[in-house]
């Protein structure tokens, strides 16, 4: 059972306000530590430095003012979208 189905099933569980309070603050904590997972499973199955030398050459030298890392923008929106910001 995944943290957050743990949540929710506590959530269902216990239905005073009181403990739905209290239920929330687990489900908030541990769908945290889920995304945080997830996060760190992403990071050790992307090859970053790989994938930096195929978006490399979408970026041309002496253009414009100096852009970000393509890897850290990728990330960027990939924070973006599992946080949806």
């Amino acid at each position: 059972m995944t943290h957050p189905e743990k949540a929710t099933k506590w959530l269902t569980d216990h239905r005073t306000p009181t403990s739905l309070i209290a239920a929330l603050r687990v489900f908030a904590a541990q769908w945290t530590d889920f995304k945080q997972e997830v996060l760190e499973k992403l990071s050790t199955l992307i090859d970053w430095n790989a994938l930096r030398l195929v978006m490399a050459s979408a970026y041309t030298e002496g253009v414009g003012c100096t852009g970000y890392d393509p890897v850290v923008s990728l990330k960027l929106l990939l924070l973006e979208q599992f946080y949806q910001c």
